[in-house]
């Protein structure tokens, strides 16, 4: 049998985001990495070390390979760049089956998503919930979280993060 190429080593955790700021990327061997940028970015970064989801000191230039490292994948629903909120609910929707698939072959612990959006997209319906595990919502039977909106009140991206920090040591490694 042929081995397959993996876009994520050993991937325990997705990750998984609209890329309507388009910034999301995705990891694979034989492509480069576009790097999140500007200042939802670099708050996601931040957002990912403060939850100790990725170590301590980590600079952000080299987050997105720590990332991987730990066995961690990042895609998104949406393969082009658009300005923030930009792209249609029907483009984003065209990006649920590809999802599905690389979550049902690659059988991460959660998919946590990086905005609502995305979320409700996926789920087909709005959600109540402003971060945290979504009830009802699965991917190929995988649970699906949300991480807090990046224009959270502090409280909540501290009590959302501690939720992060919390799921990631629970699941197997």
């Amino acid at each position: 049998m042929a081995a397959r190429s993996r876009p994520w080593p050993t991937c325990r955790r997705c990750a998984t985001a609209s890329s309507s700021s388009g910034s999301i990327r995705r990891r694979s061997a034989s492509r480069p990495a576009i790097t999140l940028h500007g200042k939802l970015g670099q708050a996601f970064w931040r957002r990912l070390i403060r939850a100790t989801i990725l170590p301590t000191g980590t600079p952000i230039e080299t987050a997105d390979d720590a990332l991987v490292a730990k066995g961690h994948g990042l895609t998104d629903l949406l393969k082009l760049p658009t300005p923030r909120d930009e792209a249609s609910d029907a483009q984003l929707r065209a990006g649920v089956g590809p999802l599905w698939q690389k979550v049902a072959i690659w059988r991460p612990g959660a998919v946590v998503f990086i905005y609502k959006r995305a979320a409700e997209i996926v789920a087909a319906r709005p959600l109540a919930e402003p971060w945290g595990q979504l009830p009802g919502v699965a991917l190929s039977g995988r649970p699906c979280f949300l991480m807090p909106g990046p224009y959270a009140p502090v409280a909540e991206v501290d009590a959302g993060l501690n939720f992060l920090r919390n799921l990631a040591a629970s699941l197997p490694r």
